[in-house]
């Protein structure tokens, strides 16, 4: 599917440098949402879609084979979460529809307790999706999807468990209804994708597109911080010995790792779409120095052939992941000081930093 954006003509009284440099930023901007950010947020819906037949298999017809098959649709809607995930701004804030698919950071397991209570309770509610939707975003996402497929007692699934079996059932309806509803927000007319393609104009929410370039290389530099910080370092912890393998997202289905890697990829894609290209006419070869950085930690990555719960305990391997950290660093580094110095752009805040 070709997503094209229609955009309005810009009226710029600035000067001609300034105006070329505006042109830049559109045409770099109209090529990432239609090459990049709608095909990924598409891509993710139907993934969603794609869940629900095999769901309805399983609870129908319990077998090893058709978990296995659910199991692996989840694999690919979470892969393609992860190319996404970046993104959290926009309709993703809109009706909490981010932490809705993706309660996390959860440090006190807050989801996970909700979750154990609504299976040991088998509150009824939760087996609609127009009521599961009303629940606390804890009990209704990725996460909580998660559980019920890998989580403790998760092979009574095979022996007819019809009420967690249902749950998973209504779970994924609601992350095929959130999902659709988070890309539909981005398309259309009157969608996010042709409000940051005609910014500038009356009631925009954004002065220019240069501006929209600007939240677009901070959603990539937040996401490598949240990657560093929050999925490697709160894992492994200061020093070896006292890791906390549970702190990183999706440990019990094993794809943690592979998520990690898909992130990273994300955060290339989106700049490679234009962006990057932009920064070299500038700043030389910091784009270079910006994806050798990127290679390293994804060479790292690529070595791990064990689940992230093991991976973490050893002490060979907090050495290599405490590597690919500093790696992130100075990645994030050449983000936050070259690419915005060459676009005359300003980093400001973004969702990690405090008051």
């Amino acid at each position: 599917m070709r997503f094209v954006i229609g955009y309005l003509v810009l009226t710029l009284a600035i000067s001609t440098v300034e105006a070329a440099e505006e042109l830049d930023f559109a045409r770099v901007l109209k090529t990432t949402l239609e090459d990049v950010i709608l095909p990924a947020h598409q891509a993710f819906a139907n993934a969603s879609l794609e869940l629900k037949e095999p769901v309805n298999i399983l609870c129908d017809d319990a077998s090893r084979e058709h978990l296995e098959a659910v199991r692996t649709s989840f694999e690919s809607l979470v892969l393609h979460w992860s190319k996404i995930e970046m993104y959290r701004f926009g309709p993703a804030l809109e009706a909490n529809r981010f932490e809705k698919l993706f309660y996390w950071p959860d440090p006190r397991g807050r989801a996970l307790r909700q979750v154990r209570k609504a299976l040991d309770s088998q509150d009824p509610t939760l087996l609609s999706i127009e009521t599961l939707a009303k629940k606390s975003v804890a009990v209704q996402g990725l996460l909580a999807l998660e559980f019920i497929l890998f989580g403790s007692d998760s092979e009574t699934l095979l022996t007819g468990n019809a009420y967690r079996c249902n749950y998973l059932r209504s779970i994924a309806g609601v992350i095929v209804m959130n999902a659709n509803s988070l890309s539909d927000s981005w398309q259309g007319e009157a969608g996010y994708a042709a409000e940051l393609i005609n910014a500038g104009q009356a009631n925009s929410l954004y002065n220019s597109t240069g501006e929209v370039v600007q939240e677009l290389i901070k959603a990539a530099a937040t996401q490598l911080q949240i990657i560093g910080e929050l999925k490697i370092a709160a894992s492994i912890g200061k020093l070896p010995g006292k890791p906390k393998p549970k702190r990183a997202p999706f440990w019990r289905s094993d794809l943690t790792t592979t998520t990690l890697e898909v992130n990273i990829s994300a955060v290339e894609r989106l700049l490679d779409s234009g962006i990057s290209e932009l920064v070299a006419k500038k700043a030389g070869n910091a784009p270079e120095s910006f994806k050798f950085e990127l290679s390293q930690v994804k060479g790292s990555l690529k070595t791990i052939n064990s689940p992230w719960i093991d991976v973490v305990k050893s002490d060979q391997r907090h050495k290599v992941l405490s590597r690919s950290n500093d790696s992130l660093v100075r990645a994030i580094q050449i983000v936050q000081t070259s690419y915005f110095r060459a676009l005359g752009l300003m980093l400001g805040f973004n969702s990690l930093d405090g008051d």
